[in-house]
């Protein structure tokens, strides 16, 4: 359908505009006198312009071929909240006292009950401004300029301030099958087909706060019986208001689906493989290799920064502690920094280590930070216990950071001086028994201390596991099963500055 303005006005045309004018009254004359000849590089219509303007498709294109063109009405109501409204828009009869408007056609015609509108359902005022009045001639009160009806010119306001607000607020997010628009919390799944071996569904929530700002990911359960992080992250769910969000929070719960559902530590048992060594992931693998693919695209692609959930799995005694990783990257290390001290976390540990290849990131939070988005990995719980105050400690540290990235309002808690590892020792079991730990999580020891001993099944000590270098105890191992090779206990070398 061609538009149905009226055409730009001719030298002609504007010659008989200028003589309706010089009988008009003074402020007619105001408004008119302006008209100036429109060059072929203006727009003839104002809708064209703010279409062009905003992107939008031209109103009369979303009918078929066969729908009617814009036919107008006498007398017909102005849309309810539109500028200008008084209940009822009737034609002029005259352009000025005594002196009659000139005709330029047959009278108008009302708009049929039946068949498309001329302006799409979706956009009700617009479609109802077709039904104003236009006018007959130049010198008709429905002209604001060129000869275009003031009912056109609304609408192009009506357009501008659209588009003025949908660039204020922020757009909808996907995340696997979930679609969150701004104010809404939304579910949905990471739904990972079935390849060489089985599929898997990853639950996701995602909050799209009312006003702009960055994109945060929280994700825990990698290993599914840390069970403290996986709490935490699903209390998140209903404590974060979407009203009082600034930006996105997307949160994924529970990565490893198998090992929560058997209750096995460490692995996904489908595969018996962790889910936080294989990022970025392939397709082409494991449930846990298609998995992790998933999750790189669905979730780091997507976000800006990321907090990587973990805990005491069943078989580690650990303390709190984050883990801090430094790229060199100037700006990105002070917001990942900044990060790890609000979310207050007393033990940071500084990784320099990590693989600096995006294709073979092997850890999650390293993925995200291999891709330049800001992130942090903190752990809390211990060996399979869900603690009020490890709980806490999760939860309130993630909306620490969350202040700290503006996206709530208020100051983020800030640890002030925490204690600095600048490296891990593990300490392995030389021996299949029994363990019996001799010191606690958090405990302080010095080099060749004993940590604990193995013995056999019989009762006969058979190994002495010792401290290899003076530091903090993170974790012990928390259960008596011990295999040859097993982790004893880690300990955390103190740095000797601030990084």
């Amino acid at each position: 359908m061609r538009c149905s303005c009226p055409p730009a006005p001719t030298r002609r045309t504007e010659a008989r505009l200028r003589a309706v004018v010089r009988t008009s009254s003074s402020a007619r004359t105001t408004a008119t006198s302006t008209t100036t000849e429109r060059t072929s590089s203006t727009p003839r219509c104002p809708i064209r312009a703010a279409a062009a303007a905003t992107g939008a498709a031209l109103p009369w294109e979303t009918t078929s071929s066969t729908s009617p063109a814009m036919r107008h009405v006498k007398r017909s109501p102005i849309p309810t909240g539109m500028p200008g409204s008084t209940g009822v828009a009737t034609r002029r009869t005259t352009n000025a006292p005594g002196r009659p408007l000139p005709s330029s056609g047959p009278a108008d015609t009302a708009i049929s009950g039946s068949g498309p509108t001329p302006f799409p359902a979706a956009s009700r005022p617009l479609r109802n401004l077709s039904r104003t009045s236009l006018p007959r001639g130049p010198g008709d009160a429905g002209v604001f300029c060129y000869g275009y009806p003031s009912s056109f010119m609304t609408a192009w306001m009506v357009l501008a301030f659209a588009a003025a607000m949908a660039a204020r607020e922020p757009a909808a997010l996907s995340v696997g099958t979930a679609t969150a628009a701004p104010g809404r919390r939304v579910f949905g799944a990471i739904e990972v087909p079935a390849g060489v071996d089985a599929a898997t569904r990853i639950d996701v929530a995602v909050i799209r706060g009312t006003k702009p700002g960055p994109v945060l990911a929280l994700v825990s359960g990698a290993h599914g019986t840390e069970y403290a992080s996986i709490v935490a992250v699903s209390k998140l769910v209903s404590a974060i208001d979407p009203a009082a969000l600034s930006g996105t929070v997307v949160l994924v719960p529970l990565v490893n689906v198998a090992s929560f559902e058997q209750k096995v530590p460490h692995v996904n048992p489908v595969d018996g493989k962790s889910m936080n060594r294989f990022y970025p992931g392939r397709m082409e693998g494991t449930q846990t290799e298609r998995a992790s693919f998933l999750l790189t695209r669905e979730v780091v692609e997507k976000c800006d920064h990321l907090i990587d959930l973990h805990g005491g799995d069943l078989d580690e005694d650990l303390r709190p502690y984050s883990y801090w990783t430094k790229t060199g990257n100037a700006a990105q290390d002070a917001v990942s920094r900044e990060m790890v001290l609000a979310f207050g976390l007393d033990h940071v540990i500084v990784s320099t280590d990590r693989p600096k290849d995006p294709q073979a990131s092997r850890y999650l939070e390293n993925t995200a930070t291999t891709r330049g988005k800001p992130s942090i990995t903190v752990e809390a719980g211990h060996a399979g216990t869900v603690e009020p105050d490890d709980v806490a400690a999760l939860v309130d540290g993630c909306l620490s950071v969350m202040r700290y990235l503006k996206m709530l309002p208020g100051a983020p808690t800030r640890v002030e001086h925490p204690v600095w590892i600048d490296s891990v020792k593990t300490v392995a079991s030389g021996e299949t028994g029994l363990f019996y730990p001799t010191v606690r999580r958090g405990t302080y020891v010095a080099e060749g201390m004993t940590v604990g001993y193995v013995t056999d099944f019989v009762g006969r000590r058979i190994f002495e596991a010792r401290a290899p270098a003076s530091g903090v105890v993170l974790y012990v191992c928390a259960v008596p099963s011990m295999k040859k090779g097993d982790t004893v206990a880690n300990v955390g070398t103190i740095a000797a500055s601030p990084p």
